[in-house]
């Protein structure tokens, strides 16, 4: 017809051992204009043929199974058929490390699979924004960077002798009235935790924003504590931007800064700001110029 719209569908792979599931985000997913559910395996090891044979674009992956686990087959994937990869996990909290380390070696995102009574709606929603949000994303150098990683030797051995990322970043005298801000927006953790082995112990504060779930922020800031020579911490509402400390917006939450009298303090909210539209990144990046002015120096991690 004359003037119709066509609309893309994005393909997805869904792979999970629970046949219930598959099930469940199959016709969820499938409810929604955008999506097609292109195929649907049992194991990573029952989706090798899926990875060669069928056309998708983005692949929801539940990393806790057996015979070919989630992690090793982000990995088949990166040399196969790089494509986006969501992952989901029942074990998306504290203390358990999967979740990052899938993101460290290329998927966008994770997501906490609910055990139990749960939400389809809510969660199926937040299946479907994350698809369309890694469905955008530059894959390649997703993967690029998670070999860079590997290679470099930090997954195993924590610190290394370091390069300043920059002569602008290095310290010079008092840090209060300088900030550093960074901003990755979907996956990039890989390239987040490259970046700040590269900066010089005893800089400015730096606060930062990527977008990742609850707890996982916890985790990676713990792990770049053990990787880098400045204190990374998760930040804390109120707080006072210091010099050598790394302050990452926990998960989910809105991180700005803000005048307060004579200092200047991180305020952390939750939801997606003060505007309600507006993405963390950005309002991160807005209130630190309006309170940094030229003190503040911005570095965006682009997927």
């Amino acid at each position: 017809m004359k003037g119709a719209c066509i609309v893309r569908k994005t393909g997805v792979l869904i792979i999970d051992d629970s046949a219930a599931v598959r099930s469940i985000l199959t016709r969820e997913l499938s409810a929604y204009e955008e999506i097609t559910v292109t195929g649907a395996a049992g194991s990573p090891y029952a989706a090798r043929d899926a990875v060669e044979h069928t056309d998708f674009d983005v692949v929801i992956l539940d990393i806790d199974m057996p015979r070919l686990d989630g992690l090793a087959f982000i990995g088949y994937l990166a040399e196969r058929r790089p494509v986006p990869v969501i992952v989901m996990s029942s074990f998306v909290t504290p203390g358990n490390r999967s979740a990052v380390q899938a993101l460290e070696k290329g998927a966008v995102y994770a997501v906490h699979k609910p055990g139990g009574p749960f939400s389809v709606e809510e969660f199926v929603g937040e299946l479907y924004r994350e698809i369309r949000e890694a469905a955008m994303v530059s894959v390649q150098r997703l993967y690029d960077a998670a070999r860079r990683l590997e290679s470099s030797g930090l997954n195993e051995t924590g610190r290394i002798k370091r390069s300043p990322v920059s002569s602008r970043l290095q310290p010079d005298g008092a840090c209060d009235g300088r900030l550093t801000v960074v901003g990755v927006t979907t996956g990039g953790v890989a390239a987040f935790e490259e970046l700040f082995t590269q900066f010089a112990e005893g800089r400015q504060p730096v606060a930062a924003v990527i977008r990742l779930p609850e707890y996982v922020t916890a985790q990676l800031a713990e792990r770049l504590d053990g990787m880098c020579g400045l204190h990374v911490k998760e930040a804390e509402d109120g707080e006072k931007p210091a010099a050598g400390t790394v302050y990452i917006a926990p998960g989910g939450r809105c991180m700005t800064v803000a005048a307060a009298g004579s200092e200047r303090r991180l305020r952390i909210a939750r939801g997606m700001g003060q505007s309600g539209e507006a993405h963390p990144v950005d309002e991160l990046f807005t209130s630190a110029a309006e309170t940094y002015g030229k003190g503040c120096t911005a570095i965006l991690v682009g997927t």
